[in-house]
């Protein structure tokens, strides 16, 4: 879908590129080109503000042992660690594990 959308950008950009160049007067030439710099830019930006999945990071999820209850939703929660990131998740202990507790 990137792709496709890379393709539309570079193709609006070049069809504006063109049209000013060749026309005195191209009306739609600003149009093109605006939307497809901004498409390129939009996805150049987005590439890099988004996480990448932990898998390519490295690193895995591991217990840390500590348990609590969310004083929002009054249900039972354990932290999670990734020592290749340092990132720390917060999971909703299933009813079964509840019981060994």
């Amino acid at each position: 879908m990137k792709a496709i959308c890379y393709g539309i950008g570079a193709i609006l950009l070049a069809a504006g590129t063109i049209l000013s160049f060749c026309y005195a007067v191209a009306p739609w030439s600003p149009i093109f080109l605006m939307y497809g710099a901004t498409l390129l830019i939009v996805l150049v930006v987005e590439r890099g503000r988004y996480m990448p999945n932990l898998s390519r990071r490295g690193g895995s999820f591991q217990p840390t042992g500590e348990r609590f209850i969310d004083p929002v939703s009054k249900q039972l929660t354990e932290v999670y660690y990734n020592s290749g990131t340092g990132e720390r998740k917060y999971m909703v202990v299933s009813d079964l594990d509840q019981k060994s507790v």
